[in-house]
């Protein structure tokens, strides 16, 4: 249980930076959605994909690499641990900067006529595009060095500074989303710039610790990388450019609102755990074994999922509310979706369990096959949906893509490493996410702010009381836990006195 409590302690410190960014975020998305008409917002939102896909392409799937070789590297001595870092940053930089020149290059040989707006931003986008390249690399050596304060004072101050410089360039310059993404390339490189000097000075950034051959190895594990997670970023996002080529960018604009309240209910407990967990079971790869491995990711996804129901729990009873105060009503159409993608986004969190044989046996190729044939599925089933459901047609896709994925990846998983199928936690969370929400259901209030102030702290009661009476072995840790502490409360007292 030492293992797990680690992974809770790290999952929580990212938690709390995920807490801080999802402010910000609840900030600035209320801002842009009032600020911007529903299909320029459908442009930014496009043109923010468009990034990302280009992003991953350039950072080569080096930030992977850095998660799966850097622990290795520094068990055995401090200047494999320099060299390592050292080459993963500067092979990160390179191939960021060749993306860049690419891009202009395409750019040049084939603009985009079909959304001029979109068009304009390219340029800025592609240096975007190679801050973020860069940017994962730092971060995955910091997770592997559990510098969790660095990370999380990283995140918040490139976030923070990011919407401060762009919505202010908006609201006193120009409502021009050319502003917007400067603004984010300015306040990103800022905070990549300072990550970079703290490595240099800590020795783990100098070209005298380049090493080509190791590079090459990082390349050849990180390369089939690139088609699993541009597959899974088009899993993600492509649907939004099927949007709006079906139905136009104000569809666009609805579609990603929904999908971003769903993103921020979804990141609140996949991105701290996805951060911790692999650091956590390759600790536990490399000290215990395989089978030690096996126990503590089958006992992680049991907790994992019960987490799973809360978070769907307390989106179902407030889904129309969220969209209201987080997008405004002009947003109000989403709102039916939302019920929809966050099941799909939950799902899809599940695979960061089922996908770790997979990394720890370095199958990276096979991660790729199932996400390139969930990927082609997804744009099969957004061709035929959206022309006759609409945007609704996108969402279901989503989940359906994502259910298949995770399902394929927990078969294939198993003949590496066996991690259990969570049946205990879903026939507990599954039921009573059904009964609390109906019960929920009766409570209507006048205002969206009271029932999000008095509908989460309740369902967040019944179900935490359901899973107590229904799980007896957490039941008994619970009390045992707080047997231990009223002994040690005492003691403490007692020294007082």
């Amino acid at each position: 249980m030492s293992d797990l409590r680690q992974l809770f302690v790290h999952a929580s410190q990212y938690l709390a930076g995920r807490a801080g960014l999802m402010l910000l975020g609840f900030l600035s998305f209320p801002v842009l959605t009032r600020i911007l008409p529903v299909a320029q917002y459908g442009e930014l939102s496009l043109a923010l994909k468009l990034c990302l896909l280009w992003t991953v392409l350039s950072k080569c799937g080096i930030q992977n690499a850095a998660l799966r070789f850097f622990p290795e590297s520094s068990s055995r001595s401090l200047e494999e641990k320099r060299a390592c870092s050292s080459t993963l940053i500067l092979s990160a930089a390179g191939i960021a900067g060749f993306g860049v020149l690419l891009g202009l290059f395409i750019l040049l040989l084939s603009p985009l006529h079909r959304w001029t707006a979109v068009a304009g931003l390219m340029p800025l986008l592609l240096i975007l595009a190679f801050v973020r390249s860069i940017q994962p690399t730092f971060s995955s050596l910091l997770r592997s060095e559990r510098r969790t304060w660095l990370f999380n004072t990283c995140e918040l101050s490139g976030k923070a500074a990011g919407i401060l410089l762009s919505i202010a360039a908006m609201l006193l310059i120009a409502r021009d989303l050319r502003y917007y993404v400067s603004g984010l390339v300015g306040a990103e490189a800022l905070v990549v710039f300072a990550v970079g000097i703290w490595f240099y000075r800590s020795g783990l950034l100098s070209p005298a610790g380049f090493r080509l051959r190791f590079a090459r190895s990082a390349l050849v594990f990180s390369l089939p990388l690139i088609a699993y997670e541009l597959t899974s970023v088009i899993l993600d996002s492509g649907d939004r450019l099927l949007i709006g080529r079906y139905l136009g960018l104000t569809q666009v604009g609805i579609y990603s609102a929904a999908y971003s309240v769903a993103t921020y209910a979804e990141e609140a407990l996949m991105t701290p755990v996805n951060m911790a967990l692999m650091p956590a079971y390759m600790k536990v790869w490399v000290d215990r074994g395989a089978e030690a491995t096996a126990r503590f990711l089958t006992r992680a996804l049991d907790l994992f999922v019960l987490g799973c129901g809360l978070i769907a729990l307390l989106v179902y009873v407030n889904a129309s509310d969220l969209v209201t105060v987080l997008a405004s009503r002009k947003f109000s159409a989403g709102a039916p979706l939302l019920p929809i993608l966050v099941l799909g986004l939950l799902i899809y969190a599940v695979h960061i369990f089922f996908n770790a044989p997979l990394i720890i046996h370095k199958r990276s190729m096979v991660l790729t096959s199932v996400t390139t044939v969930c990927c082609v599925l997804n744009i099969l089933m957004n061709v035929l949906m959206l022309p006759r459901m609409g945007i609704a047609g996108a969402a279901w896709a989503t989940l359906f893509s994502y259910l298949i994925m995770v399902v394929a990846l927990a078969i294939i998983s198993r003949k590496l490493m066996v991690v259990g199928i969570p049946l205990k936690a879903l026939s507990c969370a599954v039921p009573l996410v059904f009964l609390v929400h109906q019960a929920l259901s009766y409570i209507a209030l006048p205002s969206p702010w009271l029932n999000l102030a008095v509908k989460p702290p309740l369902a967040v009661l019944l179900y935490g009381s359901g899973i107590l009476i229904c799980r007896p072995d957490l039941r008994a840790r619970f009390l045992v836990r707080r047997a231990t502490r009223a002994p040690a409360c005492a003691s403490f007292s007692a020294a007082e006195q």
